[in-house]
């Protein structure tokens, strides 16, 4: 080899790496003529923006930590209807769907269930165990919540997971 060097990985770099990344969708509502969806709007916001602050119960927790969060301007620009927030981050591999997996949504479910939104999606990309797509959609009862006074965050959903790979080969052989 002229003039190129190979590094060893070392223990510590070795495995598989796993990538989350993903978007909550902020609520947002207005209902014409009784509720203007600008104060309700800022409540909802600073509610958001505190669940993001302390995104976890639990300090060790795999990932879900507020430098992993970007949000959307509120200044109307590049928000209709309500903000995004964007997380994604590169962890040692997840070993098992069962473990890490269901630890890292355990702490995200956590974290929905103090924010108000309307959908939330998640894209687990792993080099040993494939890809899914998670998706949780607010149910209508939620949605409720957040009119009362003082609103409430979301407590039930619709959730689904799929095996991004069982999807594309199911439409390959459509």
């Amino acid at each position: 080899m002229v003039g190129a060097s190979l590094q060893l990985a070392s223990k510590a770099d070795m495995g598989h790496r796993t990538t989350i990344s993903g978007h909550i969708q902020e609520a947002w509502y207005s209902v014409p003529g009784l509720i203007p969806a600008d104060p309700e709007q800022k409540r909802i916001r600073d509610l958001n923006d505190a669940a993001i602050a302390q995104p976890t119960d639990r300090p060790n927790s795999i990932g879900l930590l507020q430098d992993v969060f970007a949000v959307s301007s509120s200044d109307g620009t590049s928000t209709y209807r309500g903000r995004v927030f964007h997380f994604g981050l590169s962890i040692h591999s997840f070993w098992e769907l069962d473990g890490d997996a269901a630890e890292w949504l355990k702490d995200f479910e956590s974290l929905l269930r103090r924010m108000f939104w309307e959908h939330a999606q998640v894209l687990v990309s792993t080099e040993y165990m494939g890809n899914y797509h998670y998706l949780w959609t607010a149910s209508g009862e939620s949605e409720l919540r957040y009119l009362e006074e003082p609103p409430s965050p979301a407590k039930t959903w619709i959730f689904r997971c799929d095996n991004v790979e069982s999807l594309i080969e199911s439409r390959r052989d459509s």
